[in-house]
């Protein structure tokens, strides 16, 4: 299945919100002062790639799963033959 413009920007979406949120879970010490080091910078990022690759993953299922429903082989369904 080939990735629209619509689903990356709809799991972009997702991963900033869902990735602010997290941020200010999991770090709120970031914004009174405290050091930001290479291992929380990267935690950070996690914090957004993550609901991403979720969110994008959780996309290209429906969108197959809905394909199948309708009778549409996926690309998946016609390997399996």
């Amino acid at each position: 299945m080939k990735v629209t413009r619509g689903v990356l920007v709809k799991s972009t979406q997702v991963s900033l919100v869902v990735g602010v949120i997290l941020v200010l879970i999991n770090h709120p010490r970031i914004f009174l002062g405290d050091r930001v080091t290479r291992s929380r910078l990267l935690q950070i990022a996690l914090c957004f790639v993550v609901p991403f690759v979720v969110s994008l993953y959780s996309q290209i299922a429906a969108v197959r799963q809905r394909k199948s429903d309708q009778g549409q082989p996926s690309r998946e369904n016609i390997s399996r033959r």
